[in-house]
C-alpha cells in the first residue's frame, strides 16, 4: 500500500487532473453569488483533504486556520447552540485555499444532489445525481474514492475498524462490478479480522456469482458462525444448500428462520421450492400460498403453483 506521503501526492494529482477534464467539458457559469462558497453547509470533506489543506496552510505560514474549515464543515457550534461559522471562514473575497480546496468544492454546481435555487447561474446546466449513483455520475468520483478509501485504511491503527474499512472498500469496488478486484479487499480484511462475518458473507456471495456453491457455503456457514442471529446470512445458506440437493439440511434452516419470523416470505418460498422439488405437491402448494399472501407477485411461487 501507498505511504501517506504518497497518497497526498496522488490527490494532488487526482486534483489537477480534474480541472483539466472540467476545463474541456464545460465552461464556468458561475456569478458573483458566492453562495456555494460561503453558506452551503453540505460540503463533504474527508481526512485526507483536511490533511492535505493543512500542508497548504503550514507552508503559507496560517497554521491553526485549517481547524476553522473543520469546524464549519462539521458545523459546530457554541455553547448557545449557535454555528461557529455560518460561512466559509476560508473565504474572503475569493476562496484562500483555491489550489488545495476539496473534492465538493470542486463538483459545485457541475452536479449536485438537489437542484440549484432560482438564482444559481448554473441552474440549467447542473446534472443531478442521487447519492446511490454518485460514483457513477461524478466524474472520477471513483478514483477519488480509492484515494480517500486508502489513506482511511493506513491511518487507522485499530485492527478492527481497519478491517471494516477494508470491507467497505470492497464492498464498494462489488457494486461497482469489479468483483476479482473486491474479492482481494474481502482477504485483505478477513487476513486482519478473521471473525468479520459481513467479508465472509459477501465473499461467498463471490464464490456464488462463480459458480462455487460447495465454497459458498462454507463461507456462509462461516459467516453464520460469528453472526448466528443474521437472518440474511441464514437464509442465504438455505438458498445455497438447496442449490447443492441438500434438502434436508436446508429445511431446517428455512423453519429455524420461520420460528423467529413467522412471516419471512423467502424461507417460506424456499419451503415451497424444496417440497416441490421432492414431489410433495400438497406442502409445495401450502407454503407458495403463504409467501404469495405476503407477496402476491412473488414470481417464483407463481410459477411453482403453474405446474403444480
Amino acid at each position: 500500500m501507498d505511504t501517506k506521503e504518497e497518497l497526498l501526492e496522488k490527490l494532488g494529482l487526482f486534483y489537477h487532473k480534474l480541472s483539466l477534464l472540467f476545463e474541456k467539458s464545460k465552461k464556468n457559469f458561475c456569478g458573483s453569488c458566492r453562495s456555494c462558497c460561503t453558506y452551503v453547509l453540505t460540503h463533504g470533506v474527508c481526512e485526507i483533504e483536511y490533511q492535505y489543506i493543512d500542508l497548504y496552510l503550514d507552508k503559507h505560514n496560517r497554521s491553526g486556520e485549517g481547524k476553522k474549515f473543520r469546524d464549519y464543515i462539521n458545523k459546530k457550534r457554541n455553547m448557545d447552540g449557535q454555528l461557529i461559522y455560518t460561512g466559509c471562514p476560508l473565504y474572503n473575497s475569493g476562496c484562500s485555499i483555491y489550489p488545495v480546496r476539496p473534492y465538493s468544492c470542486r463538483t459545485y454546481g457541475l452536479y449536485g444532489r438537489v437542484p440549484s435555487p432560482p438564482f444559481c447561474a448554473f441552474r440549467d446546466f447542473t446534472i443531478i445525481y442521487p447519492p446511490k449513483d454518485f460514483y457513477n455520475i461524478v466524474p472520477l468520483a471513483a478514483d477519488f474514492f480509492e484515494i480517500k478509501s486508502f489513506y482511511d485504511i493506513l491511518m487507522t491503527y485499530d485492527m478492527i475498524e481497519k478491517a471494516e474499512k477494508y470491507y467497505n472498500f470492497a464492498l464498494h469496488l462489488y457494486y461497482r462490478g469489479n468483483i476479482d478486484k473486491s474479492e482481494i479487499f474481502l482477504r485483505v480484511a478477513l487476513l486482519v479480522n478473521p471473525s468479520h462475518s459481513q467479508a465472509c458473507y459477501q465473499l461467498a456471495l463471490i464464490y456464488y456469482s462463480k459458480g462455487n456453491t460447495f465454497e459458498a457455503v462454507k463461507l456462509t456457514e462461516k459467516a453464520l458462525s460469528y453472526d448466528p442471529c443474521n437472518l440474511t446470512i441464514k437464509l442465504k445458506l438455505g438458498l445455497f444448500l438447496t442449490k447443492l440437493n441438500e434438502y434436508s439440511n436446508a429445511k431446517k434452516i428455512f423453519l429455524q428462520i420461520l420460528e423467529e419470523e413467522p412471516l419471512n416470505k423467502m424461507a417460506l418460498l424456499g419451503l415451497g421450492n424444496i417440497f416441490f422439488i421432492s414431489g410433495n405437491t400438497e406442502d409445495a402448494r401450502k407454503y407458495c400460498l403463504e409467501a404469495l399472501k405476503l407477496d402476491p407477485y412473488l414470481e417464483m411461487a407463481l410459477t411453482i403453483l403453474k405446474y403444480l
